[in-house]
């Protein structure tokens, strides 16, 4: 049988060397490699995808439902009926009553000055909630500080910009590790509703 490539020439010469069993094995070994290839590249992918699709399907509904929560709060809020400032001002005096003692609120401008003494973050996350919702006021200056018995304080300045978008509040109510019921001391400014034609 001839040829024109001699490597091939070569290697047909050598098969035919081989014993029926050699062929045999070397037919089974070129099988098993060419099934792993045809493996790692067609049916692992899909395999991994499909073995993992589960925990993304629950991550995707996990996400979507947040998404969710958090259209129908923007839809609440863009569907409320805007406060005028004493109507603002008095939501916000009648909350930091409830919250008991260590608030104290003065107008300041156009805003609210609120005074904090040792105020425990749980009380002041939920306040801070209540006050952006009911109150429809927003923290703009922020300057607190956390009162840890046995610890260096932690403080907490600036524009209060994830106050105001409400997701602060786990971080003040967070627990240290030393102390499971911080407290906070300082200042917010919170600024009120534009005033009522």
């Amino acid at each position: 049988m001839s040829t024109s490539n001699p490597l091939q020439a070569q290697l047909l010469s050598r098969w035919h060397a081989l014993s029926a069993r050699e062929q045999h094995s070397m037919q089974l070994l070129g099988l098993l490699l060419g099934l792993a290839v045809f493996w790692s590249l067609a049916i692992a992918p899909a395999w991994n995808t499909l073995r993992h699709s589960e925990a993304r399907h629950a991550d995707l509904m996990q996400q979507t439902s947040q998404m969710l929560a958090l259209q129908r709060q923007a839809q609440a809020l863009q569907s409320r009926q805007a406060l005028s400032r004493e109507q603002a001002m008095r939501t916000l005096q009648s909350l930091s009553t409830s919250a008991g003692t260590g608030m104290q609120l003065s107008l300041q401008g156009d805003g609210v000055l609120v005074q904090l003494k040792a105020v425990r973050a749980h009380t002041l996350a939920n306040w801070l909630s209540q006050a952006r919702t009911q109150a429809q006021a927003l923290p703009v200056e922020v300057h607190l500080s956390r009162t840890v018995p046995n610890a260096a304080p932690v403080t907490l300045n600036g524009v209060a910009s994830a106050i105001s978008s409400g997701t602060v509040g786990a971080a003040l109510a967070a627990p240290g590790a030393s102390n499971p019921a911080p407290t906070w001391d300082g200042s917010l400014l919170l600024k009120l509703p534009a005033a009522a034609p």
